[in-house]
């Protein structure tokens, strides 16, 4: 699995990532018409491993917590359709992925540069 460094950008313009905050300060998501999302986990060296979701052709991503994927998972897919239902379980797939990876980051102290970078020496074989 590779990990993203991520960009912190408030108030992204109009080709943002697709989630939101609306003017009442709640979580949504737009797909903007079909376009193609990139997804996966990013790390963040402040608030650890996180869900990122992000338009293929932007620069831009956006990330949430395990648990912010969990309820954008429930309440924005919650259709039935196969498009949404597939992505309702890609979101709470990643949100348990982040979950047992911070969970070993907060074991090993939280270093900085993430868990990828705890063992000191490669062990065993291939």
């Amino acid at each position: 699995m590779s990990l993203e460094a991520v960009l912190k950008v408030p108030n992204l313009p109009g080709e943002r990532g697709p989630f939101y905050r609306d003017a009442e300060g709640r979580l949504g998501f737009d797909g903007q018409n079909g376009r193609i999302i990139d997804y996966g986990i990013a790390f963040d060296c402040e608030r650890g491993h996180r869900v990122f979701v992000g338009f293929r052709d932007s620069v831009l991503r956006n990330t949430v917590s395990a648990e912010s994927a969990r309820g954008l998972a429930t309440a924005f897919f919650g259709s039935g359709d196969g498009a949404a239902t597939g992505f309702q379980n890609i979101l709470r797939d990643l949100a348990d992925q982040c979950d047992a990876l911070n969970a070993a980051w907060d074991r090993a102290g939280k270093p900085a540069a993430g868990i990828g970078q705890v063992t000191e020496t490669p062990r065993g074989s291939a």
